[in-house]
């Protein structure tokens, strides 16, 4: 099959300085007087005709051609076809054409830009109409549009046949029942034969061989009906081509060569088809004895999703035999596809990451089968959406979720150590607040892919005093975050406090503290994100306790006492200057308090509630009481020797906790005492 030219030719015209300089030549090369009208006639029309007439000097076909038995070229009817004229138009004159072929096609057309060149396409449907031999060649008649001047008309012969498809799968088997002689199987293609393009003609199916047969010629039916019947046994030979006796759009044919199989004898049968103008389709040879073909698949074997490595080609080759067919396929076309094509090469393309085969069949001419498979990898890496764009200052190890090959190796960096920290298998730490881009990376054979994500680091801290007084208000710590810019509302958080030592103070999930005694305990901020929950902030808070300084009994008798004021968080005293004591008591008969000196005069037998109020300006922050006792006794002081034992009264008449006992002073003879005066 080749493209189809006529003639030489010139786009556009004859050269004209060219022709006439070999013109002149020639003509005065045979004169020898210039002035005789012998060599006037011929160049004047030798001039005449190349510089005023038209006309057309060759056609070419782009589409594929073959030529019949009786040498006239034919086209095919898979399409429309297009036959290209090249004129001689010195003039570029506007042409008018008329074409005396078949009905129905295009043209003939001049090009408007180059008007050298006229068209006349055939549609398929032209063709269909003229298969099997056709004529579709003719006249074209050539007219200058203006003057309607005749030019030169042009003819050519062309006919519309093409040439039937080849049978396949064919192979020699060997039927034991049937004096082990030799059949020849292959795959008639019926339905391709049945089509527009081949079904005006008849074919004839030619087998040459040591028993050469042609059989037909007939249509598609009457060749099938020219079929041996299929032996109940007939099967293959050792390392024979295959033939499964069945096959899509075919009809298995069968041949007796009445042939006795000889073991390891070598012979073969060429299989094609031709129609009744001569044109046959590709031989195809099927052996007795098939040697195994070896096949190798070339071409990179590692995809990468990044621009540019995301195809490759891959070319087949047989080391033996002529294929017929090839099919490519992908085992894992979520990994892999691959472009269908009936060729030795294809294109794959990656899709996604992982591993896969290629497979390639080839078919050889000779009935052989091939098949090779070739491992694929794709090396890519995702960022699953899932994982945390947002974290806590002191989160540590938190995992973003990656997804890689099983043979690629995985390694994160981060953009920036200050604010976050990655391990290779992208474990996070966030470092301070702030953001930065950690990248993973999936890399093998000496190639890498990298995906970024950007994660933003907030920041948790506690705000509120760190003192506290026992029975003053309480205390509230608040968690506060401050978030990176361009980082959003931090979401899907929650906190938790702790106090060190609960005997000094608590702490409520509010925040809210409560003094419990003096002394110091720290508060932990505890925050749950990303499903982890991280210390992110302490806080030491002093707990300082009011207490009074003194003794809790006293005599009437005894005049003034001095309380004082203690204020301490644990065994260290409070050291500010900003706080103010106040005294009161709550039984002024019994005793009286100076509210600003702590000074006390007792009164009379019986207890009292001295309260001391810590204040910090007007605003009081602590108090405390102390419940005291004023011991008086009462009754006759004076007593005649003799007298009846008189009682004496002591009040309070009880103290919890104490006891009384009366005596009488050291070295007084002059009385006496018992238990219960």
């Amino acid at each position: 099959m080749k493209k189809l030219q006529f003639y030489p030719h010139i786009r556009g015209g004859i050269c004209f300085s060219t022709l006439l300089a070999a013109t002149l030549i020639f003509i005065f090369s045979g004169c020898k007087n210039p002035s005789s009208e012998s060599w006037e006639e011929p160049v004047r029309d030798y001039f005449d005709k190349y510089t005023n007439t038209a006309a057309i000097e060759k056609h070419e076909i782009d589409s594929e051609i073959t030529k019949d038995k009786f040498g006239t070229t034919c086209i095919p009817s898979d399409g429309d076809q297009t036959v290209t004229f090249y004129l001689r138009n010195p003039r570029n004159y506007t042409l008018d054409m008329t074409f005396n072929g078949p009905g129905g096609c295009v043209g003939p057309i001049q090009d408007t830009e180059d008007k050298s060149v006229v068209r006349i396409t055939y549609p398929q449907s032209v063709l269909f109409a003229n298969e099997a031999g056709g004529s579709i060649g003719g006249t074209i008649t050539v007219k200058e549009h203006e003057t309607q001047r005749e030019f030169d008309p042009y003819s050519f012969s062309l006919k519309c046949n093409t040439p039937p498809p080849s049978v396949a799968g064919q192979a020699v088997l060997v039927s034991p029942s049937n004096s082990q002689n030799y059949f020849v199987c292959f795959y008639l293609p019926t339905t391709e034969l049945s089509e527009l393009s081949h079904s005006p003609d008849t074919h004839s199916i030619i087998i040459e061989g040591p028993n050469g047969q042609t059989f037909g010629p007939g249509t598609v039916t009457e060749l099938t009906a020219l079929s041996q019947s299929r032996p109940s046994d007939l099967a293959q030979l050792t390392a024979g081509g295959s033939f499964s006796g069945s096959a899509s759009g075919y009809t298995a044919f069968y041949y007796d060569t009445e042939r006795t199989m000889v073991e390891g004898e070598n012979l073969s049968w060429n299989i094609y088809l031709r129609d009744s103008g001569g044109l046959t389709s590709r031989k195809m040879t099927a052996s007795t004895i098939v040697r195994p073909a070896n096949m190798t698949v070339s071409g990179e074997t590692l995809l990468t999703t990044n621009d540019g490595e995301t195809t490759a080609i891959l070319t087949a080759s047989v080391d033996d035999g002529t294929v017929s067919t090839w099919a490519w396929q992908s085992d894992n076309a979520d990994i892999v596809t691959v472009t269908p094509t009936n060729n030795r090469t294809t294109t794959i393309t990656a899709v996604a990451g992982g591993e896969t085969t290629i497979n390639v069949t080839a078919k050889l001419t000779d009935g052989r089968i091939v098949t090779v498979t070739k491992t694929i990898r794709v090396l890519d890496i995702n960022i699953d959406a899932s994982s945390p764009h947002d974290f806590i200052k002191g989160q540590a190890d938190v995992a973003l979720s990656t997804t890689k090959p099983d043979f690629a190796t995985l390694s994160c960096q981060s953009g920036d150590e200050g604010i976050a920290t990655v391990n290779a298998s992208g474990q996070v730490t966030a470092v301070a607040k702030g953001s930065t881009t950690i990248t993973a990376s999936a890399s093998y054979g000496g190639k890498t892919v990298s995906k970024t994500h950007t994660i933003y680091v907030h920041e948790v801290t506690i705000s509120g005093e760190n003192e506290i007084f026992v029975n003053g208000s309480t205390l509230s710590l608040t968690a506060n975050v401050d978030s990176p810019e361009g980082s959003g509302t931090l979401s899907g958080i929650s906190y938790s406090w702790t106090s060190s030592d609960i005997e000094k103070a608590t702490i409520d999930t509010t925040g809210t503290v409560t003094a419990v005694a003096g002394g110091s305990t720290t508060i932990t901020l505890n925050v749950t994100h990303n499903s982890q929950t991280t210390t992110v902030a302490t806080q030491n808070i002093k707990v300082y306790q009011l207490s009074i300084s003194g003794g809790t009994l006293y005599q009437k008798t005894s005049g003034t006492y001095t309380l004082y004021a203690s204020l301490k968080s644990g065994i260290t005293p409070y050291s500010g200057t900003d706080i103010t004591y106040s005294w009161t008591s709550s039984i002024g008969a019994t005793a009286t308090i100076n509210s600003t000196t702590g000074v006390m005069s007792t009164v009379s037998g019986g207890s009292t509630v001295i309260t001391l109020y810590a204040k910090r300006g007007s605003t009081t922050v602590a108090y405390t009481t102390k419940k005291i006792y004023v011991v008086a006794v009462s009754g006759l002081t004076t007593f005649v020797k003799g007298e009846e034992p008189r009682a004496l009264t002591a009040t309070p008449a009880s103290i919890e906790g104490c006891t009384f006992s009366w005596a009488i002073a050291p070295n007084n003879t002059s009385a006496s005492a018992n238990a219960s005066n």
